[in-house]
């Protein structure tokens, strides 16, 4: 039997997806939990198989989160569920110590396959990330300043070029605007643009603009 714990803010989602999990035969739900507190605190009461992870908890670096998890916790396989399909972002996931990655809109049987295979050691991806995934993976940033980006500061530029405004974006990462405004701040001086336009007119000429 593989035990799972589910961590999700969204309570109709974690709740929803508790009860098909319900349903099958070779996994049981751990626990589950919607902050980092109740998340990091099950992890060490239960020492999961799984953990089936959204990376957009309430407070600051999601990324960082998952390192915490994966070098705390390596016994645990960890599959995060995400809304955002950006493949770079799946990267950062991976290069994290994610062993899956896997939109939220996925059906329910991919999400339990995912949990199975990844309990036996393998690493799984949404099918229709798998091959820019791999592209991404091979390629070096090298000096380019995107790479001097933060993983917050990546993921406000994906969406403020995506045409998200900074308050959608705040929505989003459950953060103020504030914070957003000063993120896209230092990601404009790191990439040297002045506004929107330049950012989008960036991710085209850097050959980014698919990625985002």
């Amino acid at each position: 039997m593989i035990g799972v714990f589910l961590a999700d803010p969204h309570v109709v989602f974690r709740e929803g997806l508790a009860r098909l999990l319900e349903d099958e035969a070779d996994m049981y739900l751990l626990g589950h939990g919607g902050d980092r507190t109740a998340l990091m605190e099950g992890m060490d009461a239960l020492r999961p198989d799984v953990c089936l992870l959204e990376l957009a908890m309430p407070g600051r670096g999601g990324l960082e989160l998952l390192r915490t998890l994966c070098g705390q916790f390596p016994t645990t396989a960890v599959v995060v569920l995400s809304g955002c399909s950006e493949e770079r972002y799946a990267v950062r996931c991976v290069r994290a110590g994610a062993r899956g990655y896997l939109s939220k809109a996925s059906p329910a049987a991919a999400v339990f396959d995912a949990v199975r295979r990844v309990s036996r050691g393998s690493t799984v991806l949404n099918p229709a990330l798998t091959h820019d995934l791999a592209l991404a993976m091979l390629t070096d940033a090298g000096d380019e300043p995107h790479s001097l980006l933060t993983d917050r500061e990546s993921l406000v530029f994906s969406r403020l070029v995506s045409g998200s405004s900074v308050t959608d974006i705040a929505r989003e990462l459950r953060v103020s605007v504030k914070t957003v405004s000063t993120q896209k701040q230092r990601l404009q001086r790191k990439l040297r643009c002045t506004g929107v336009a330049e950012l989008v007119r960036y991710a085209i000429e850097h050959g980014l603009a698919g990625d985002y």
